[in-house]
């Protein structure tokens, strides 16, 4: 070291050196947020939408049974859309659109009151005289495919409906989902039955049904989706916590005098013809305005789950179109209005497919998890019998992931069930198996 830089060194410079009075640098400019691309089918919440006569199902039968308001709104237009009994249509130039829907509520078993928001359209049916429209919710495809050659025009009302996406798991129910997706465009089908040949010229099939989360993950997947069938599907959910403080209203004459007013609305599209409904100037033009962008999203993210149903529910916005004109005295007119408020539905039911997609991870059985549950019944209690609340706290699953394995164990048999307890209400688990079998759990 020279000397003046020795000197320097024990003045203070160097490592020790005052930088006190030194001049900062500038920090450097932060990098621009990169605003994250929304999932095609997150969109935002569409409110205030009038909807007439599916607003006032929805809102007295929310005010008697204390379900969610969509789980009405679901269940109102599929009585609606069934009530059309196929007289009205849209010719396109690419296609005939028929207003019927398939409908799903998916929700826990009886804090929400599903099963009770389905029965609500039995009433109004019955009250319009229509009841001869609601078929047989079970059995098998040959069996639908016969009640509808001679009732072509109909709704099935499925309490549960978990078990029909899972249809092709069972042999004598193989063809039914295919069945179910060919029978939705309301083209014409046939199917060869024993020794003969059974054909539905209209077919007008109307679907409603519920099921547990539990259930609807288990019984379907991705190939669901994929394939046409899920994509043809509205569903509502329910929400985060059930209504709790619900007391019914007693009956009145009032009440009786609204539900009479619903089935009248119905009786008076019973007159109608068969009618092909005119699109108001301006109609095609923003439902195609509103269908673009939202396919070219999808396309952009290669999302071909997202395609198929952006494209399904587009079309859905056309058939609510129908629906809400018919119902709401209109028939053979489809307005601009008329148009907004179904663009406004179909993007509602495109929020809630999201929001099921989304939570498929939380839900999906898989080896792991099977491999998980089988080892905490047999290593706890010696098998001897474990509740689902023991398992829970073994494995750290919730309930709503813990079901579907449970199901799926039990299904197999490789665990058993058994009521015990005092009540007989606590339900214990038990192997049934040493191993595991080798089998495909999804």
């Amino acid at each position: 070291m020279t000397t003046k830089a020795a000197t320097a060194y024990k003045n203070g410079a160097g490592p020790h050196m005052d930088f006190s009075r030194a001049k900062v640098a500038d920090p450097l400019p932060e990098p621009p947020l990169i605003e994250e691309e929304r999932h095609p089918l997150d969109v935002d919440e569409v409110k205030c939408l009038n909807l007439g006569w599916i607003d006032r199902y929805a809102d007295l039968m929310t005010r008697l049974t204390g379900s969610p308001r969509q789980f009405h709104v679901l269940v109102g237009l599929t009585v609606a859309a069934t009530a059309t009994q196929r007289r009205a249509c849209l010719t396109l130039p690419w296609d005939t659109v028929h207003p019927n829907l398939y409908g799903c509520v998916i929700a826990q078993s009886t804090v929400f009151g599903k099963t009770t928001a389905l029965n609500k359209a039995r009433p109004v049916l019955q009250g319009a005289m229509m009841d001869n429209l609601i078929i047989p919710a079970y059995g098998s495809s040959e069996g639908l495919i016969q009640t509808l050659s001679e009732q072509p025009a109909a709704v099935m009302i499925r309490d549960e409906i978990g078990t029909l996406f899972g249809a092709d798991r069972v042999k004598y129910l193989k063809d039914y989902k295919q069945d179910l997706t060919k029978l939705y465009d309301c083209t014409p089908y046939s199917r060869r039955l024993r020794n003969d040949t059974v054909r539905v010229d209209k077919p007008f099939l109307n679907i409603i049904g519920a099921t547990t989360p539990q259930k609807f993950y288990a019984n379907t997947g991705g190939a669901d989706w994929a394939d046409g069938l899920l994509p043809r599907w509205l569903f509502a959910i329910a929400p985060d916590k059930p209504n709790f403080d619900f007391v019914p209203p007693a009956y009145s004459e009032k009440i009786a005098a609204e539900m009479q007013s619903l089935s009248y609305s119905l009786m008076v599209m019973e007159q109608q013809r068969e009618t092909s409904f005119a699109l108001e100037d301006g109609a095609l033009d923003i439902w195609q305005a509103w269908r673009k962008p939202a396919l070219e999203a999808a396309w952009k993210a290669d999302d071909e789950q997202s395609l198929a149903i952006i494209g399904r529910y587009a079309t859905y916005a056309l058939k609510f179109s129908i629906i809400l004109s018919a119902v709401n005295g209109s028939w053979g007119t489809i307005t601009i209005d008329t148009m907004q408020a179904s663009i406004g539905l179909a993007e509602n039911f495109k929020r809630t497919v999201y929001r099921i997609i989304r939570d498929t991870d939380k839900h999906k059985l898989t080896g792991d998890k099977i491999q998980k549950v089988f080892a905490a019944i047999r290593d706890k209690n010696e098998g001897y019998g474990v509740t689902a609340r023991t398992i829970m706290q073994l494995t750290h699953m919730k309930k709503a992931e813990l079901q579907p394995c449970l199901d799926a164990l039990l299904e197999r048999g490789a665990i058993t069930s058994e009521s015990t307890g005092k009540t007989g209400k606590v339900v214990a688990y038990r192997i049934g198996v040493k191993e595991l079998p080798i089998t495909k759990w999804g």
